[in-house]
């Protein structure tokens, strides 16, 4: 029996640790069509924070697929699809554990008014949490920051 789940596209670079560096690798990534958990489709964070290890990528300069372990991936960019851009920001450094530093910020009305500084952020329990850089949404994974500064 042949099984075809709806699958939405999304074209996004995933930064992956490699020695003491980024491996930056372009590639499409599959998203539900259905959302498990609100009405709509999966965001990007919802599929990043899944419980899935693994995850299927498809290479845009090559065509072929891989198969990624969520642990290894630094961040992943996509493009902005919404008018977040006049939003306030909160700007800062995030140190990684490969002694790489990248400037980022997060749209300060994310949360909750009385949990709003960059700490309740970075404990909001996901592993892959959204930030801006480069005018694009960046999914850091937490797992490889070592620390905050420039607050």
């Amino acid at each position: 029996m042949d099984v075809n789940i709806p699958k939405l596209k999304k074209n996004v670079e995933i930064y992956l640790s490699h020695g003491g560096d980024f491996r930056i690798l372009e590639c499409m990534i599959f998203l539900n069509k259905y959302s498990a958990i609100h009405k709509g489709e999966e965001s990007v964070e919802e599929y990043l924070n899944s419980d899935i290890c693994f995850i299927p990528v498809m290479d845009t300069q090559t065509n072929e697929f891989n198969i990624l372990n969520k642990r290894h991936i630094i961040c992943l960019k996509t493009e902005v699809e919404d008018e977040k851009g006049s939003l306030p920001r909160v700007n800062f450094d995030i140190h990684f554990d490969n002694g790489k530093i990248i400037k980022a910020g997060f749209l300060n009305d994310t949360l909750p008014k009385f949990r709003s500084r960059p700490l309740d952020y970075l404990n909001s329990g996901n592993n892959f949490i959204e930030f801006e850089m480069d005018e694009k949404i960046t999914y850091f994974n937490t797992n490889h920051i070592n620390r905050v500064t420039g607050l």
